[in-house]
């Protein structure tokens, strides 16, 4: 199934199986299929949340990891990004 195939049939609703997935992670940064891909993502993520969104965003003066632990945050106690703690 070609990169066009499966996002297709994912704008369509259907899930995908494990080889489409991989198909995707597969795709090279900044060819054709990844701009394809990044577009459908926006499209289906605004339709998703109307257009709506949230911010998080850690204000203070401690930069200490956190023990939230967001796996998305570079913040998080298991992989703080910070050199050293203040």
């Amino acid at each position: 199934m070609t990169v066009d195939e499966i996002l297709n049939s994912v704008r369509n609703g259907k899930l995908l199986d494990k080889q489409e997935a991989v198909s995707l992670l597969n795709i090279k940064n900044g060819s054709n299929d990844f701009y394809k891909l990044i577009s459908l993502a926006n499209e289906m993520t605004h339709s998703e949340f109307d257009n709506k969104g949230l911010i998080f965003a850690q204000i203070g003066l401690n930069a200490e990891p956190c023990p939230v632990d967001c796996k998305f945050c570079s913040m998080g106690k298991s992989h703080y990004a910070m050199e050293s703690v203040w």
